[in-house]
């Protein structure tokens, strides 16, 4: 259920949200539903001005989870 919303939620954006990322997050990351919404919004910001695509390393040092 997470899983697909978290990649659901990045299709919206236009993001490609690899699974293993995406396991990655909800690994280390609030589950709530509200908290996916807001760790997409920050990651597609951060993806936008960096144009990186999303990584482990790059949404590790995106949110700050090293």
């Amino acid at each position: 259920g997470r899983m697909q919303l978290l990649q659901s939620l990045a299709a919206r954006r236009a993001l490609k949200l690899p699974e293993d990322v995406a396991r990655y997050l909800l690994e280390r990351t609030p589950r709530h539903p509200k908290d996916l919404v807001d760790t997409v919004a920050r990651l597609d910001q951060a993806s936008l001005a960096e144009k990186r695509r999303l990584t482990i390393p790059f949404v590790r040092d995106s949110l700050g989870l090293g």
